[in-house]
């Protein structure tokens, strides 16, 4: 009894503009795809999660409807201390 809303992806790291776009592209044709099949909540399947700080442009080019953008917001993130979470 579930409702399909939407397909997320994360893909690898950006390594330059364009590298994550076949990713994007591809979520974008599966959430068509799977539209297709779906019968009773078709038209509910709406949200394409994909993209971050480094790659948003490109996921957006694709179709993204959700992106996020934590690092271009805040920051880098501080360097996670050696001994964290190690036991002593």
């Amino acid at each position: 009894h579930l409702r399909l809303r939407g397909l997320m992806c994360i893909p690898p790291a950006s390594t330059g503009p364009g590298k994550n776009l076949p990713y994007f592209a591809n979520l974008a044709q599966l959430a068509v795809d799977i539209r297709q099949k779906i019968g009773d909540n078709r038209a509910d399947v709406v949200y394409l999660s994909m993209g971050m700080s480094d790659d948003y442009q490109d996921a957006v080019c694709a179709g993204a409807t959700h992106v996020r953008l934590g690092t271009a917001l805040f920051g880098p993130r501080p360097p996670v201390p050696a001994n964290l979470g190690r036991e002593s």
